[in-house]
């Protein structure tokens, strides 16, 4: 492991990067954790896995970065509280941007663009409820795309998302013109590192190492195959004041019901947030504050179910 200083422009911090060769030619495989800085599911996932592989064990090259983000990890935030900024927003970053964006863009012209698979692990914030999922979307190369559908539907726990999109842009389209698989895996919530949690990082982690031919391929036995959905819709309210949410299980919702209700902070006000059609629930606000700017509910359909969530 290397403690590799990082240039911000402002700034210079120290990332942990496992660079581990294999004994025998391949493909790339880049995982990494922490791009939000209080998710520390995949951050131990990424620690478990490293401390157990070794050269001879794999072939081609596996990059594991436990935490990207190290300035949010040390102030147990989301954001790099050094611009305020979201690493996982900044696209493949920018090299004479942001600290944020240079943070990203270290990432990617060091280590995506020579990847032929990234694995991005999140989970739910210190507020957050979260059911565990994989989540990518349509860049517009075929053969990527249909491989990243695959893994989703092949190791998703119960559903996934693989996003539509009518012109293919963004992080996912900009990696995949450089040749590189990005797919997003999602488990942990609410702070605790939980055993489940971490294990079905450390899963994706191994798929992943399969599917680019770092370790020999398992036999597998009638798995059922994952539900995948289409989009996400996030639901927002623009009134600020007191979330309470009518329940904070993770579920299928119907059309109409009740997903919880914001209330001023003297208590004249109040917005019901509702489901307007069907949907599968992602994560949920557990926190009681509730800013314009928070996802308070984020939910999965398909573009055929005609779905559209809003407040009343």
């Amino acid at each position: 492991m290397t403690l590799t200083s990082v240039d911000l422009g402002e700034i210079n911090i120290n990332v942990p990067v496992y660079d581990i060769a294999g004994n025998r030619p391949g493909k790339t495989l880049l995982v990494t954790g922490g791009m939000d800085g209080d998710e520390y599911a995949g951050m131990e996932a990424c620690y478990r896995v490293v401390g157990r592989i070794k050269s001879k064990d794999i072939a081609g090259r596996l990059i594991v970065i436990p935490i990207v983000n190290t300035p949010g990890f040390w102030e147990e935030k989301s954001f790099n509280p050094i611009d305020q900024k979201f690493p996982k927003f900044a696209g493949v970053g920018k090299a004479d941007g942001t600290p944020t964006q240079r943070l990203v863009a270290w990432l990617v012209e060091s280590y995506a663009k020579h990847a032929d698979f990234w694995l991005d692990l999140h989970g739910g914030s210190l507020t957050e409820v979260m059911s565990p999922f994989l989540w990518a979307w349509e860049t517009g190369v075929r053969t990527i795309d249909t491989d990243v559908r695959a893994f989703i539907v092949n190791n998703a726990p119960r559903f996934g998302i693989f996003e539509w999109q009518r012109f293919p842009v963004g992080k996912a389209a900009a990696l995949a013109r450089m040749g590189c698989r990005y797919i997003v895996g999602e488990a942990g919530s609410s702070g605790p590192r939980r055993e489940e949690d971490i294990r079905h990082h450390e899963a994706w982690i191994e798929a992943a190492m399969r599917l680019e031919g770092l370790i020999a391929q398992k036999k597998t036995s009638g798995r059922t195959p994952s539900i995948l959905y289409e989009k996400v819709e996030f639901v927002r309210c623009k009134m600020p004041g007191l979330w309470f949410p009518a329940d904070t299980t993770i579920r299928a919702v119907k059309n109409g019901e009740l997903l919880g209700v914001v209330r001023s902070l003297n208590g004249k006000k109040s917005t019901a947030i509702v489901a307007k059609n069907v949907g599968q629930l992602l994560w949920i606000k557990s926190g009681l504050r509730a800013l314009p700017t928070d996802d308070l509910v984020a939910i999965a359909h398909s573009p055929e179910e005609g779905n559209v969530y809003a407040t009343t």
